[in-house]
């Protein structure tokens, strides 16, 4: 995962090419379960 964007507030994921859809799927949720939960902090 890299950050981008002009003040560095854009994230790119960058999987392999060979990745299941199992293990996308399951990355996914596991990084928006973590964004719901950091919102919850604000």
């Amino acid at each position: 995962m890299w950050k981008a964007g002009h003040y560095g507030n854009v994230i790119r994921f960058l999987p392999p090419l060979v990745i299941t859809e199992e293990l996308m799927e399951k990355g996914l949720d596991i990084f928006f379960r973590v964004v719901k939960e950091v919102e919850g902090e604000h």
